[in-house]
């Protein structure tokens, strides 16, 4: 590599912050002290005006040649342009959260497009079978063979090193509908590993970058993505990955230095807007030291939750999962009660989720979370262990049922065989509980017979014992089989 090619008499447009560079013609994000930015930061300190360019100088030997994509346009073959659009016009209409960072004409101008032989590249390809995929899993569905088809190609654009060593906005924007697909249907081990992955790649862009207005706008201009569109993708992948994270307990990608400002007010109501805004009440810290804190947290967020209006029956599921997780970062981490109006308001959301649950099995739409939430939330009735939170069980399990009906498998029946003995430990617990609480075989024979030993008066307790003893079963309706089988 000669001179000229190596270094530029300031041509290279970049963004300087604090913490990094932005390179305008590629979209990068770097580090100031990267070893990418470090010989620039150098011929800056003596002031020259040929600058080295923002790349990797001798990153390896490069013995073998540089790859060039594995993976062929292939979209075409595997869908019509009318499916193709029908598909992605079902997607828009579901009102799901990513739509928000998609054009629905440009999407389907450029399918047309496409379709008629004018390449609009692989990472095109990507997003739009990511979209195909999604849709189909939502309740539009294609053949099972057609699907795999389609999902598996877009799989692989985004595995290609080649398209990931170029990679531009749109490979970000496949692999957010990647990790949408996986969460439908993969293990949550591979769903948050995509979602880290698709954390990490919004950084290499800069996305958690607030530039000056108008600074980056050739920029965007350039790669058909505006600042705006830009700054809700990156609160959507931000959200993303606090929320599956924490569905395992894991530490979510902590970026440092995020400048980028949260872009919904408190009277946007939009689907996007509200998925984030719920997603971001769960913490950065996996473990908290300080309990106190902790539950300042949890109540603070309840307050924020149950205050929010959520007409979205998905939005009321997720919601849901959201107020479990800090329930459980509560009752398994902290060493704190939690009041009966705090076990009321997860209750109520608990509720919300059951009636939408209920809704979306009417509508045939098939969300990933159903059985999830309803489950989690039997758990969370359970762990609770109190009148109203048991009165609950019967309705949500009659709601696991009716949905189990529509979309039987194993997992479900594994959900359901899990609550069964939970429930049943519970029972025995509750009769042990009675047990020790059955008196009868104590006050046998005249209630007037003396001991044989007389109690020393100094022993004697001054409080009558039994006088003002009151006991009442009206508190153990659990008794009740149906009540907590649903039967």
């Amino acid at each position: 590599m000669n001179a000229a090619s190596s270094s530029t008499a300031m041509t290279e447009r970049v963004h300087e912050s604090n913490n990094g560079l932005l390179v305008v013609s590629s979209s990068r994000y770097l580090g100031r002290y990267s070893a990418e930015a470090f010989p620039r930061f150098l011929a800056l300190q003596m002031q020259t005006q040929l600058l080295p360019k923002l790349q990797p100088f001798a990153w390896n030997l490069n013995e073998r040649p540089k790859p060039s994509p594995g993976v062929k346009g292939a979209i075409r073959s595997l869908i019509t342009l009318d499916a193709a659009q029908h598909q992605i016009r079902s997607f828009f209409l579901l009102d799901f959260p990513a739509s928000a960072c998609l054009n629905l004409d440009v999407l389907l101008a450029r399918c047309e497009s496409h379709w008629q032989g004018h390449n609009q590249g692989l990472t095109f390809e990507a997003v739009v079978s990511g979209l195909i995929g999604l849709t189909a899993v939502l309740g539009h569905t294609l053949s099972s063979r057609q699907e795999t088809f389609i999902v598996e190609h877009a799989e692989k654009i985004l595995n290609d090193p080649a398209v990931l060593g170029e990679a531009t906005i749109e490979v970000l924007v496949a692999l957010v509908l990647r990790y949408l697909y996986l969460r439908a249907t993969a293990t949550p081990q591979a769903t948050w590993l995509v979602i880290c992955t698709t954390m990490h790649m919004a950084e290499s862009f800069g996305l958690h970058k607030q530039y000056s207005p108008g600074a980056d706008r050739d920029q965007y201009s350039m790669s058909g993505w505006n600042d705006d569109t830009r700054s809700l993708l990156f609160w959507l992948i931000s959200a993303g990955n606090r929320l599956s994270s924490h569905e395992l307990g894991r530490t979510p990608v902590v970026l440092q230095g995020v400048t980028r400002v949260f872009p919904f007010s408190a009277s946007d109501t939009s689907t996007i807007a509200t998925f984030c805004r719920v997603a971001h009440l769960l913490p950065l810290v996996t473990n908290p030291e300080n309990s106190d804190d902790e539950h300042m947290h949890f109540s603070e967020s309840l307050g924020k939750i149950t205050s929010i209006r959520i007409d979205q029956p998905f939005l009321k599921l997720i919601t849901a999962d959201v107020c479990f997780i800090l329930y459980r970062r509560i009752r398994v981490s902290a060493n704190q009660h939690i009041t009966k109006q705090e076990v009321q308001q997860v209750v109520a959301v608990g509720r919300e989720a059951v009636h939408a649950a209920r809704q979306l099995v009417q509508e045939r739409k098939p969300w990933w979370n159903i059985l999830s939430t309803l489950f989690q939330f039997c758990c969370t009735l359970i762990s609770m262990d109190s009148t109203d939170s048991l009165a609950d069980l019967n309705s949500v399990i009659s709601t696991i049922n009716l949905v189990r009906g529509y979309y039987p498998g194993e997992d479900s029946a594994e959900a359901v065989a899990t609550l069964n003995t939970l429930i049943g430990a519970l029972r025995q617990k509750k009769q042990s509980e009675i047990d020790c609480l059955n008196w009868g075989g104590i006050w046998e024979g005249p209630m007037n017979a003396k001991p044989d030993i007389p109690i020393p008066a100094e022993r004697m307790s001054p409080e009558p014992i039994l006088d003002d003893f009151q006991f009442t079963f009206e508190d153990l309706d659990w008794m009740s089989s149906d009540l907590l089988m649903g039967q």
